[in-house]
């Protein structure tokens, strides 16, 4: 499962999506003291859930849902997570084995408080789709250690996010480490590759299925900043599509496979993959249909997985840039 299908998993209906974050700030109480993450006292975090008084260094962190990824990869003292099957497919392939190897506590929504209790964690971090903030168990959370809740809105806010986790658990040094390599990757491939994304028009295209709101069979389009293609426009990729009567979102458009001509403008059509580059069943079937490889692009063989094309970091986002410089350098004269 993508992070993508994660995050509809998450939420009953799509216009979840379209909620704003909250801003994080900080500042120091060097008066006082917190007792799980040492001497180093404590600070006001300004999170969705209000001003929260939390470690200025914390050494204990329990990370649920969407900050569990970002305080894994950026190497905060993190230890528990959620429970998740497929962290494999979900994390940088260099940080599988320290997150399975971490205390899984149970999905976020309904975890195991004991189990929490018993890391005896100096500071809980929950990301959660902003405007579903209800379903977190906060005040439970709240009764174990400092909780912080962290909102994830439009599908490009994950920067954000990802840069109040690294606050949060005192890694923010190491955030904008990763942060400045990735945004000079994007600055070179898109100056490498300046002629093709000037002359290239692209869509992405994945199987609308386990999308709530969703018709049996239907297909959904990205563009703009959208979970799949957020990233890729920021290198310059140009992506074709407009929302229509049947999307929740000013980033996609549904249609049926009748309909799929809607793609034809198409230059070059680019979609989900896991990370080993296989497409999911349901979007496998959908590009064997036959109206989809009538479409110019697939006639023309210009469609391609994308692996890690809904990063949530930027360590995992360089993935992301890896992948399109494959496309990219298949399509370059």
């Amino acid at each position: 499962m993508t992070r993508t299908a994660r995050l509809w998993s998450l939420c009953a209906l799509p216009i979840l999506l379209l909620g704003a974050t909250a801003c994080a700030d900080s500042d120091t109480n060097d008066d006082d003291t917190n007792s799980a993450g040492g001497d180093a006292g404590t600070r006001t975090f300004e999170a969705d859930n209000g001003d929260i008084e939390i470690p200025v260094d914390p050494q204990r962190v329990v990370a649920l849902s969407y900050a569990a990824q970002p305080a894994v990869e950026l190497g905060g003292n993190v230890v528990g997570v959620h429970t998740q099957d497929n962290w494999s497919d979900n994390i940088h392939p260099d940080d599988v084995d320290t997150v399975t190897g971490l205390e899984q506590v149970g999905a976020t929504a309904e975890a195991n408080f004991e189990a929490i209790a018993a890391l005896d964690p100096d500071l809980i971090v929950v990301g959660w789709p902003a405007q579903g903030m209800e379903n977190v168990p906060l005040d439970n959370l709240e009764e174990i250690a400092p909780t912080v809740t962290i909102g994830l809105g439009d599908p490009d806010s994950w920067k954000e996010v990802e840069a109040k986790v690294a606050d949060a658990i005192g890694v923010a040094d190491t955030y904008e480490e990763v942060e400045a390599e990735y945004d000079e990757r994007v600055a070179a491939l898109t100056d490498e590759y300046a002629d093709v994304l000037d002359e290239t028009d692209f869509t992405f295209v994945r199987s609308a299925e386990g999308t709530p709101g969703a018709d049996s069979g239907q297909v959904l389009q990205e563009f703009g900043p959208a979970w799949n293609t957020s990233i890729a426009g920021e290198v310059g990729l140009h992506f074709i599509g407009e929302q229509n009567e049947a999307s929740h979102q000013a980033w996609a458009a549904y249609y049926s496979l009748e309909e799929m001509d809607q793609l034809s403008d198409a230059d070059v059509i680019l979609t989900e993959a896991d990370p080993q580059g296989e497409i999911p069943g349901p979007t496998a079937d959908m590009i064997a249909e036959d109206v989809f490889s009538s479409l110019p692009a697939a006639q023309d063989d210009q469609v391609y997985p994308l692996p890690w094309s809904d990063a949530g970091t930027h360590k995992s986002a360089l993935l992301t840039l890896d992948s399109l410089e494959e496309v990219l350098e298949q399509l370059a004269p």
